[in-house]
């Protein structure tokens, strides 16, 4: 029974965290630019039916379990035993610096703008584990961020060509 409990408060808390980070994304200045411009359009579905579904799935799948393993790597017993031997928002700047810098040398088409953003939205994730006291909003935000990149953003840094739309 407690189990059950926590399990739905749980999904709750990743269920609010998927607006505000598929509203990010949607608020892409460049994409709203670029499409007013008439330089960017969604196009078609690539794909169709079954194929479809187990994609999006699969893709869904991926993305919470990237959401699960960085926030813990960075923001969980880490961003803990930081904060303390040098308090939470020098912990913060810190881990989100390395949070960068990972996302920056690890992956071949990054830029130093990607490494800034991605600091920035590391930092953001601090203050909603600050907030909250615990990480599920922080995993289903990044888990809801990274599935709207991989899946809609047609951009190198995010994956090359999306999955979903061509």
């Amino acid at each position: 029974m407690l189990l059950s409990s926590v399990f739905k408060v749980w999904i709750l808390t990743l269920r609010e965290s998927l607006a505000p980070s598929l509203a990010l994304l949607n608020l892409k200045e460049t994409y709203i630019n670029d499409f007013l411009a008439g330089g960017y359009s969604p196009g078609s579905l690539a794909l169709h039916g079954a194929t479809l579904v187990r994609a999006t799935l699969l893709w869904l799948l991926a993305s919470l379990a990237i959401g699960f393993a960085e926030e813990y790597v960075f923001r969980g017993y880490p961003q803990f035993i930081l904060t303390q031997g040098m308090g939470f928002w020098p912990a913060a700047f810190l881990i989100s610096l390395l949070f960068g810098a990972l996302h920056y040398f690890t992956k071949p088409y990054e830029r130093w703008p990607d490494w800034a953003s991605t600091g920035l939205l590391a930092l953001l994730i601090c203050l909603t584990l600050r907030r909250t006291g615990d990480l599920r909003f922080a995993i289903g935000f990044h888990a809801a961020f990274d599935f709207g990149a991989i899946s809609f953003t047609p951009d190198q840094t995010a994956g090359g060509s999306p999955p979903i739309a061509c």
